[in-house]
């Protein structure tokens, strides 16, 4: 039992660090990056706003990192000066205006408060009301607008959803897919930025082998070693054989507590299988489509289209990459 307390006492450590120290960067949190269609999309979302208002005393412009507000399953964590603290969800309710969170000090019971998030008519959260305890005045934090020349570099880089279509599996190669958002198996949410450059390449390679050749003529130096062997044919009486060849190259990042890159690898793969299946109960889910693309020597990943057959997600290694505008 000890060992089990140690376990999880040293996990919620371990999460409440990174969740306080995920936007202490450079990076706000912007109003258009997220849309919180339900209230469950809230957990492990780190706000970040930029503005600061305390009505009939100031608003004042907050740097980036200054204020945040982490959310999990169970707790609400909150770094800024005077109000830094983690808290008890007691429970989360949705209302007209969004949803609230009715919070309790962990360290101080006597200290209990809420959360109000406000939602505008996209389901996206422009701003964000703290009530620390019954004796404080609420604190209002804006989230900012993301500025134009950003939207503008994001727009090209980052995948849409709704944006790729993959009709057969076939459609996949020679396209490059760029997540905009990251979830863990903790579910932490890690907003992406164009610096991380997290990509997804798939390729064709086709190589044409000349059969007709004399048993002494030497192999053609193209030649590779069959992989998927697609026809053999007669052209202009030559016997050929076609061999394609399929490819991954995903680009990966690591990220330190404070949100700065802490390395990154790039995977080169050689896809020994792939696959494509629906399932017609998902409905209009996002998921109603999987590709299942297996590597050499290593374990499949997965990529998700919703009932239009346009790419959703892609899970691999506990994490799920969700295109812009989830």
């Amino acid at each position: 039992m000890r060992n089990k307390l140690l376990i999880i006492a040293l996990a919620t450590t371990t999460f409440s660090a990174f969740v306080n120290a995920s936007y202490a960067q450079s990076h706000y949190s912007y109003i258009s990056d997220r849309k919180f269609r339900a209230i469950t999309d809230l957990i492990g979302y780190n706000f970040c706003p930029n503005e600061m208002e305390v009505k009939d005393v100031s608003k004042n412009h907050v740097p980036a990192g200054r204020y945040s507000f982490s959310i999990t399953q169970n707790n609400l964590y909150v770094d800024g000066e005077g109000i830094k603290g983690v808290y008890s969800v007691n429970n989360m309710t949705p209302t007209k205006f969004g949803y609230q969170l009715h919070l309790m000090n962990a360290n101080n019971p006597t200290l209990q408060g809420h959360l109000k998030l406000f939602l505008n008519d996209r389901k996206e959260v422009d701003a964000l009301m703290f009530k620390r305890s019954q004796k404080d005045k609420e604190a209002i934090f804006y989230q900012a607008d993301i500025p134009n020349d950003l939207l503008e570099r994001e727009e090209k880089f980052f995948t849409d959803r709704n944006e790729l279509e993959i009709k057969v599996i076939d459609s996949l190669w020679g396209k490059t897919i760029r997540p905009f958002l990251s979830v863990d198996d903790t579910r932490v949410q890690d907003r992406l930025h164009i610096g991380d450059n997290i990509t997804f390449e798939f390729s064709e390679k086709v190589t044409i082998i000349d059969k007709s050749k004399k048993k002494n003529d030497k192999p053609d130096a193209a030649a590779a070693p069959a992989e998927k062997i697609d026809s053999s044919r007669l052209t202009d009486n030559k016997k050929v054989k076609i061999i394609k060849e399929y490819f991954a190259k995903i680009h990966l990042v690591a990220k330190n507590p404070d949100g700065t890159l802490a390395g990154d690898r790039t995977l080169d793969y050689k896809l020994d299988d792939f696959s494509m299946k629906e399932d017609p109960k998902s409905g209009n889910s996002d998921d109603r489509y999987q590709l299942t693309l297996k590597p050499k020597g290593d374990k499949p990943f997965y990529i998700y289209l919703n009932n239009k057959k346009m790419v959703s997600f892609i899970m691999m290694d506990g994490h799920r990459y969700h295109m812009r505008g989830i």
